[in-house]
């Protein structure tokens, strides 16, 4: 599936938020616009990792894409991220492809610059998130299943905070560069050891992932899913295994709003060349087929897309 052309227009919100006019600098493409592009999409634009400029103010911003209902039940529960009206940019709505977008307010952050490395803030949030859900302690055994960006950013930040996880990975053949990690496995190879976390970041009808992943996890140890499944997609794992080890499974599913400010200010405190352990590919909106081309090459982590090019 080819992106469409690009477009400036406005996209309108309904509900009774107050919006403002963004100017969409920077679009950074994840693995759930891959499987969007290959697959069905329910927006003609796509894009939900945002940087921009405050058309109204001249203000750099970032952009939480996530805008609840702020009506249903997990609403008034403080719950934002599992609301069952929420309306998602790049997802429910058109997203930063598009060029120029209206956004709730409460969306907008500000920025003390323009920099694409707050493309990451989305992503980086996902981890926070997910990592709130589980009660970390400093002699706690790490296991992170892939290799992709969302991978190797949760090695990162586990880095920062004093963890130097295992990884199980599909891909050998391209080296894991400035990330401190223990022990590295070809996923799905036997390995003996247990870990009191194994963290999922393979996604996408990974059933063998899934119960690799299972069966590494120390009795009363945990299983944290990130990854993005379709709504027709089923696995299936040994429950006997479960109830004689009280496994826990989580699931992950995008962030609140206190992850993304966390998210903000850990990017503020760095720099672009600091995440220099990812593969990015920093490329102008027109060029449209290299743009394709990179999105689904192996080795490169990140596309980001530069919209100064109308």
């Amino acid at each position: 599936m080819t992106q469409p052309p690009i477009e400036k227009s406005i996209v309108k919100y309904k509900g009774s938020h107050s919006a403002e006019n963004i100017e969409v600098a920077h679009v950074g493409i994840c693995e759930s616009d891959k499987q969007k592009i290959r697959g069905e999409s329910k927006v003609r634009f796509l894009g939900h990792e945002l940087v921009g400029i405050d058309k109204n103010s001249g203000h750099p911003i970032v952009i939480n894409p996530n805008i609840p209902c702020m009506k249903c039940e997990m609403c008034r529960r403080g719950l934002y991220n599992l609301c069952s009206k929420e309306t998602a940019i790049g997802t429910t709505v058109d997203g930063g492809l598009k060029g120029n977008l209206s956004v709730p307010n409460a969306n907008i952050f500000s920025l003390d610059k323009l920099d694409k490395k707050y493309a990451f803030c989305d992503p980086l949030a996902v981890i926070l998130h997910g990592l709130s859900l589980v009660k970390l302690r400093k002699k706690n055994s790490i296991l992170i299943l892939g290799d992709g960006s969302l991978a190797k950013l949760l090695i990162w930040y586990l880095n920062r905070i004093g963890f130097v996880p295992s990884i199980s990975r599909r891909h050998a053949d391209y080296p894991l560069q400035n990330l401190h990690i223990a022990e590295e496995y070809k996923l799905n190879n036997v390995n003996t050891h247990k870990y009191d976390i194994v963290f999922d970041c393979t996604g996408f009808r990974q059933d063998t992932a899934i119960n690799y992943g299972i069966s590494h996890v120390v009795p009363r140890g945990c299983f944290l899913c990130y990854g993005v499944y379709p709504l027709d997609y089923a696995t299936s794992f040994n429950l006997r295994s479960l109830f004689e080890h009280e496994v826990i499974i989580q699931g992950v599913r995008s962030f609140l709003p206190q992850d993304f400010n966390r998210a903000i200010n850990i990017m503020s405190s760095i720099d672009f060349l600091n995440l220099d352990f990812l593969t990015i590919k920093v490329l102008t909106v027109d060029r449209i087929k290299e743009i394709n081309q990179s999105i689904f090459t192996r080795g490169i982590d990140k596309v980001i897309i530069d919209m100064s090019v109308s």
